[in-house]
């Protein structure tokens, strides 16, 4: 039995006589007898009682017809929801992010997101640590907003900056730099600093480290933090002064102000990674409205 079957069916059941069915089918008459013919043998019992004079449909043929309008529903929805999913409107997505994206990036391309796909099912899972980007990255339903990947080993992984930002300097309010326009590194020189961890496959740390480098400043370190609340709530109470990415400058603290640096200085990327053998439609379409959003200059 086929769906064609089921369709010709209804036809006939609900317009009867069967000249009247194969005018709405677009089908000869003899056609389409010799089609519920084949439908009936195939069930093993008639669907319609025939006389020269009239058709009707008999009590197996009204149960039958209940039946094959809820089967071609299915058949419908199912085509549907298939559809659906092949073009990312439905589905599920993991986002791994690092703390700093949340600063401008993630609500922003999430809000998009979301907007255009309500249907999908969004999850979000903060990555503090290498194994934990690690863990998140491995579902081929996941995409990673993280600042400077380089961890990530680029056989597996497809990786793509979408903002490249200047660091800016956060001093508490009471430094004298709080009241420049901007400030020059070389200034900072026997500051305490409050410094991220340094480790391997982390260029986000090491970007910082050489920023001071190349400005002769050996950092005096009074704490380290890894979190980008944590570094600026150190500021802000006073305990030092750090380096932080231009997009920091929304987190609104009392106690702590944020400066340009004045003359030439290294960038921090932020970037989209995911794995390269995903072929996940809902990761698909992220990536499409992430890139309309932050378009390649």
């Amino acid at each position: 039995m086929e769906l064609r079957h089921l369709k010709y069916f209804i036809a006939v059941a609900e317009e009867l006589p069967f000249a009247r069915a194969a005018g709405r089918l677009h089908l000869a008459q003899p056609s389409l007898s010799k089609q519920i013919k084949q439908l009936e043998q195939e069930l093993g019992f008639p669907l319609f009682y025939r006389t020269k004079q009239r058709v009707e449909l008999l009590d197996a043929g009204h149960v039958f017809l209940d039946e094959a309008h809820r089967i071609l529903r299915q058949a419908e929805n199912a085509v549907e929801s298939a559809r659906r999913a092949h073009t990312g409107q439905s589905g599920r997505l993991l986002i791994g992010f690092s703390a700093s994206a949340t600063l401008e990036v993630l609500p922003k391309v999430l809000r998009k997101y979301l907007e255009l796909y309500p249907n999908v099912t969004v999850e979000l899972s903060e990555m503090t640590t290498i194994r934990a980007t690690e863990l998140v990255l491995d579902s081929p339903l996941s995409v990673g907003l993280l600042r400077s990947p380089s961890l990530l080993n680029k056989e597996l992984f497809s990786i793509e900056t979408i903002l490249r930002e200047p660091f800016v300097v956060a001093v508490p309010d009471s430094h004298p730099a709080a009241k420049q326009d901007s400030v020059r590194i070389k200034t900072l020189a026997g500051e305490p600093f409050i410094v991220p961890p340094r480790q391997p496959g982390w260029d986000y740390a090491d970007t910082i480290f050489q920023i001071l480098r190349e400005n002769a400043v050996e950092p005096r370190i009074v704490q380290e933090a890894r979190q980008a609340l944590a570094v600026v709530s150190l500021v802000a109470g006073g305990l030092g002064v750090a380096l932080v990415p231009a997009s920091f400058s929304n987190v609104r603290l009392p106690g702590v102000t944020y400066r340009p640096i004045k003359g030439r200085s290294l960038t921090t990327d932020l970037a989209m990674v995911w794995k390269r053998n995903s072929r996940a439609s809902t990761l698909r379409v992220f990536l499409d409205v992430v890139r309309a959003e932050y378009p390649k200059r």
